[in-house]
């Protein structure tokens, strides 16, 4: 998927609508590297309205996104 816009963040879901699934997500924070920013571990089961939060942000953020028509080699 393409999104036109800055992401806010990076999020890798873990089985995420069930109730043991889980959010690991890392900030992008300008002029911070990567290994510095803050990565967090939600689970669903455990950590909500945080779970639902940042789940809801990573849906927000593709809503327009669209499929990407790579270049073919």
């Amino acid at each position: 998927m393409v999104a036109d816009l800055v992401l806010p963040l990076g999020a890798v879901g873990l089985d995420e609508q069930t109730r043991g699934g889980s959010l690991i997500a890392q900030h992008y924070l300008t002029a911070t590297a990567a290994e510095l920013a803050p990565l967090i571990w939600l689970r669903a089961e455990t950590d909500q309205p945080w779970f639902s939060r940042y789940l809801a942000q990573c849906e927000a953020c593709l809503a327009g996104a669209r499929k990407w028509e790579g270049v073919s080699v």
